[in-house]
């Protein structure tokens, strides 16, 4: 029955986002073990100190007197009933409560709402997603960006309740912190960050020979500083993470001006609709 109840609640949701093309393989299997694990350990093991305290009670290990056991066997049953109704309520939370908040923050995307913020589970895809960007991240030594994109990732950095509280995000934020940060622009005049140096102007001579005596890959990030490194032919991978939502607005990934030939060398998809392209720029 609880098994019963804990589906029947789930269902709903998981048959809604799948509706909504957030396709995922893996949605079901995970929630059947959730629920059997559940049921095992907050009603089948009182239930099964039942079972053992009558079995010891036909064979003698208690008193003669069943009216003894009848306490025991009273206590594991309201255990199973509270822990049972408590694990089921607690499981389907887990389940259904990251599917909701994403199509909510998906929903406000579509209404136009751009300012949305989620938060990461660390098992759901998106924390899958956001463990991707992690390795990415721990093999960079140095970050080129320019001053917007550097105004909304310092936040790794500036604001620890931003992260602190999910070890994968914690992760990342180390991983942005211990790397070396260029920022270009011609308005700052002091960065808020360690390790991070101001550059007025993009130099494709200096990126060049700051890119061979690098013994760690570099890293930049923002349409515009890429579209300069890129007529520079100073990039040798492109990662893109398509995400199911279009916005109507924004600044392109790649310049409009510049004809690439690019080889594909991984693609990943992600359960919730995402997908992370991997390019080799051929030179």
């Amino acid at each position: 029955l609880t098994y019963l109840e804990a589906e029947r609640l789930v269902r709903p949701v998981a048959a809604t986002a799948l509706a909504r093309r957030f396709e995922d393989s893996t949605l079901e299997p995970p929630i059947t073990q959730r629920l059997r694990a559940t049921w095992l350990l907050t009603s089948g093991v009182p239930i099964l100190g039942v079972l053992l305290m009558i079995i010891g009670q036909d064979t003698g290990f208690f008193t003669g007197n069943v009216k003894d056991i009848i306490p025991g066997i009273a206590a594991l049953c309201a255990t199973a009933l509270v822990t049972g109704f408590l694990g089921t309520t607690l499981v389907v939370m887990s389940v259904v409560d990251p599917i909701l908040e994403l199509q909510r923050a998906i929903n406000q995307v579509r209404r136009g709402d751009s300012d949305v913020q989620v938060d990461i589970y660390d098992g759901s895809e998106i924390g899958v997603l956001q463990a991707g960007f992690n390795e990415m991240m721990r093999g960079i030594g140095t970050q080129l960006l320019g001053r917007r994109m550097y105004e909304t990732m310092q936040v790794w950095e500036t604001d620890p309740n931003f992260f602190e509280e999910s070890p994968v995000l914690t992760d990342f934020a180390d991983a942005w912190q211990n790397s070396e940060k260029i920022v270009y622009s011609r308005t700052l005049t002091s960065p808020s960050t360690k390790r991070t140096s101001i550059v007025s102007e993009f130099d494709p001579e200096a990126m060049r020979e700051l890119k061979e005596a690098s013994p760690a890959d570099l890293l930049v990030s923002g349409p515009t500083l890429a579209a300069e490194a890129l007529r520079a032919g100073l990039v040798d991978v492109i990662q893109l993470v398509l995400a199911p939502v279009a916005v109507g607005a924004g600044k392109p990934a790649l310049p409009t001006d510049l004809r690439l030939d690019l080889e594909l060398i991984e693609q990943r998809r992600f359960d919730q609709g995402a997908v992370l392209l991997a390019y080799r720029v051929r030179s």
